[in-house]
């Protein structure tokens, strides 16, 4: 469950965007082709809880609607 709604997630996603990545990243830029394939995972160096899977999924749609992101755990477990 949300404490947010989609446009405030959005809204919020948008602004950190921006301030990281602003006109772009130079050293992406400078190292891969625009039609680069990339993939990758996020790995758990310490142990913790999973959150903010839906900021993830959120963020990455905005970011390229065609980026495939796949949850391998839910919120709230353990890893």
């Amino acid at each position: 469950m949300s404490l947010m709604n989609d446009d405030q997630i959005r809204k919020i996603i948008r602004v950190a965007l921006e301030e990281d990545i602003g006109n772009g990243d130079v050293t992406t830029l400078a190292l891969l082709s625009a039609e680069a394939i990339l993939s990758g995972d996020f790995v758990a160096k310490e142990p913790g809880v999973v959150a903010g899977l839906e900021v993830v999924s959120k963020t990455f749609g905005m970011i390229d609607g065609s980026i495939d992101f796949r949850e391998r755990v839910t919120d709230g477990k353990t890893v």
